[in-house]
């Protein structure tokens, strides 16, 4: 089996008065981690969109196979009503056999809020989430389209681009439908 990249997104949202920062820390639940998962890394997603915003500057990075996990000191400060984006990526071992799972606890903590409960990660629990990975061992297609213009003047030619990558683990076949539709005036 290859390794294989997962990212789960995450955002934090500061529903307190005043700016606050946060301390994050990822860890597995289950001990299929061990046989699981290779790395573990938090990057950052200020747009959004479930990504890493830079793949060469995780904000954390290890193994999230054991209970220590790995752990962000401080992210922030978040102003008021205002969210940190964040992106949990795990990288499963080539030896990860068919069906094999992991699962992965999320804890965010706040560091200007000492009336938290006083139980869990750090002794202040704000937020838990949990991720789980199951290995599925086959084809995996991804699939972006992107378009060489994002604005045309009528008669103008946009060209679409379909880039397909299979990340699986064997050959697979697939198809794709696009379908434009024409607006009504």
């Amino acid at each position: 089996a290859l390794p294989i990249s997962v990212y789960f997104p995450h955002t934090i949202i500061n529903v307190g008065n005043t700016a606050d920062s946060f301390k994050l820390k990822a860890s597995a639940l289950t001990s299929a981690g061990t046989t699981t998962l290779a790395t573990c890394q938090i990057f950052a997603d200020n747009d959004g969109d479930g990504q890493p915003d830079n793949l060469t500057s995780p904000i954390a990075t290890g193994t999230c196979s054991g209970s220590t996990g790995i752990e962000v000191a401080s992210v922030g400060p978040v102003s008021a009503s205002q969210s940190f984006k964040f992106v949990v990526a795990v990288t499963t071992l080539s030896t990860a056999a068919a069906d094999a799972t992991a699962t992965i606890k999320i804890d965010a903590a706040s560091l200007g809020d000492t009336t938290q409960s006083t139980s869990g990660y750090g002794g202040i629990v704000l937020s838990q989430n949990t991720d789980t990975l199951t290995v599925q061992l086959g084809a995996v297609f991804d699939v972006v389209k992107s378009q060489d213009k994002s604005n045309a003047a009528v008669g103008d030619e946009v060209t679409y681009t379909f880039t397909i990558r299979n990340t699986g683990n064997t050959a697979g076949t697939t198809t794709v439908t696009d379908t434009i539709g024409l607006l009504a005036t």
